[in-house]
């Protein structure tokens, strides 16, 4: 059987992630809940599957981190920053406006702007990772990945023009902050 070339992972630019924003509407306690949740998937490259299965118990605030269960029930940690972790202890797990709606909403949304799965905000984490310098095994080990080749796929993704420069701005405000 031949082998076929991997298909590259889909990176959201900064555009997109603003309009996805923008798709929320934070006039209402869901849409916030919503906005934050965007927020931290992007911010800390969670899979869907591990963002329902967070508990408030999972959130560390002094470390700054959020202890994951991932594929097979392996644990990883992962630093996130402190005002979307503040906000993740105050929303609901599970049912009315919970995270599984809230995931219905992000996907209605990406797919609105022509992306296929929730995953893409994973996929831009991952790339700005390593694009930004970060070694391939520590963006494996960021990731839950159990093999480097499976991460390696982020060294071919081509990253968006000036993105470098907007993650400066981004380090400045979150140390500011």
């Amino acid at each position: 059987m031949p082998k076929f070339e991997k298909e590259l992972p889909t990176v959201l630019t900064k555009e997109d992630i603003n309009k996805l924003r923008d798709v929320i509407d934070i006039s209402k306690t869901t849409g916030i809940r919503d906005r934050l949740i965007i927020e931290f998937l992007y911010s800390s490259g969670l899979r869907s599957s591990e963002l329902v299965s967070l508990s408030e118990l999972m959130i560390n605030l002094r470390e700054r981190e959020v202890r994951v269960l991932g594929k097979g029930n392996k644990e990883r940690r992962v630093p996130c920053p402190q005002w979307i972790m503040e906000g993740l202890k105050l929303i609901k797990k599970d049912g009315e406006g919970g995270y599984r709606s809230t995931r219905q909403v992000i996907d209605r949304g990406l797919r609105a702007m022509g992306y296929s799965k929730l995953h893409s905000l994973r996929h831009t984490y991952a790339t700005r990772l390593y694009h930004n310098g970060l070694e391939l095994d520590d963006v494996q080990t960021l990731l839950g990945h159990s093999s480097i080749a499976t991460t390696q796929i982020y060294a071919k993704t081509k990253i968006v023009e000036n993105v470098l420069d907007r993650l400066e701005v981004r380090k400045k405000v979150e140390k500011e902050g």
